[in-house]
């Protein structure tokens, strides 16, 4: 019997049921994998990819063998990835239903097939139906991997048929170890900030340290988190500047300014609480969160970006001085 070896930080529980799948012949017919951009969903999906295809006899994914290696460039015969990444209802129902046609048809040249479908949650109505109807009558030899950000944005239908796969942010030291391996960064005071404005979640804190727009982003949420240590209100109108007229920018933001306050709240239970955390209680800094991301839910229901910056502003502040009074 093989044995398995994910290259995977964090979140054992779902690598180890992964493995119970591979090594113990349980393999389903559909998994889903769920949790916040950054978390690693394609990253673990395309690895059980390879451990599927993989035909090493002593482990797997081995990463040498040809299946493992075409699988890393996506130019596996039996692997299709497709992703609706691009926005609400950008995956098509026509997409699913080729791969409903073609799934079908037998593997090329080992014993599955396997379909990684990526952001599932932005499928149309009539593509879910589609993607239903293989996984109600799912050929034998194929195998869907699904990943979305949350279970509650697909239809309950889908989510019944596949095994729940949910990914969290890791520790803060087990995020910097990984970041500072795969960016190859040898700054600490650069992957420490990249960690703490990603609250744990490797992928965005390797975007923080690769992509300039995110490195543009994560600055100005550190200007909007230092604005809420100032007793003058203003600081954080001026801080929030950069985001007017760029909603782009601001969806970028949000996430990452929640990240920030999320880890002063975490401070906040420990020895060593950071300036945010001694400032405002408890109370306040879950109100913060919570005023986020009722702004970031509005902007992506099309509300006015002016009037959602001028009411974010304002929440911040009453909310920290309102729970900070009363704490």
């Amino acid at each position: 019997m093989f044995k398995t070896q994910f290259d995977f930080y964090g979140n054992k529980e779902s690598v180890q049921t992964l493995t119970c799948s591979l090594t113990g012949g349980r393999l389903s017919h559909a998994y889903l994998f769920y949790g916040p951009k950054g978390s690693g969903k394609r990253t673990l999906a395309t690895q059980f990819a390879q451990a599927i295809l993989c035909r090493d006899p002593a482990a797997r994914p081995c990463g040498r063998c040809a299946d493992c290696l075409k699988v890393s460039k996506l130019i596996h015969p039996d692997l299709l990835l497709e992703g609706g990444e691009g926005g609400k209802s950008s995956f098509h129902a026509e997409v699913v239903r080729k791969i409903r046609s073609e799934a079908y048809i037998r593997p090329n040249s080992g014993e599955y097939k396997v379909y990684i479908l990526c952001g599932v949650e932005n499928m149309s109505i009539a593509a879910a139906n589609a993607l239903l109807k293989v996984l109600e009558e799912p050929p034998r030899h194929v195998v869907f991997l699904l990943t979305c950000e949350s279970k509650s944005a697909i239809p309950e239908t889908l989510v019944s048929r596949c095994v729940p796969v949910a990914l969290y942010p890791v520790e803060p030291r087990e995020c910097a170890e990984a970041v500072a391996r795969l960016s190859g960064e040898t700054d600490q005071a650069q992957i420490d900030y990249a960690v703490s404005l990603s609250g744990g979640l490797i992928g965005g804190a390797l975007g923080l340290l690769t992509d300039k727009e995110m490195r543009q982003a994560s600055e100005t949420a550190q200007k909007l988190r230092d604005s809420l240590l100032s007793p003058d209100e203003l600081d954080t109108l001026v801080a929030s500047a950069p985001l007017d007229g760029n909603r782009a920018l601001t969806l970028r933001v949000l996430p990452l300014l929640t990240g920030v306050i999320r880890q002063s709240i975490l401070s906040k239970v420990s020895a060593r609480p950071d300036p945010l955390a001694c400032k405002y209680s408890l109370k306040a800094l879950l109100r913060m969160v919570k005023t986020i991301d009722q702004a970031q839910s509005n902007l992506e229901r099309n509300a006015n970006l002016g009037l959602t910056l001028c009411w974010l502003c304002a929440g911040l502040r009453q909310t920290g001085t309102a729970a900070h009074t009363q704490a």
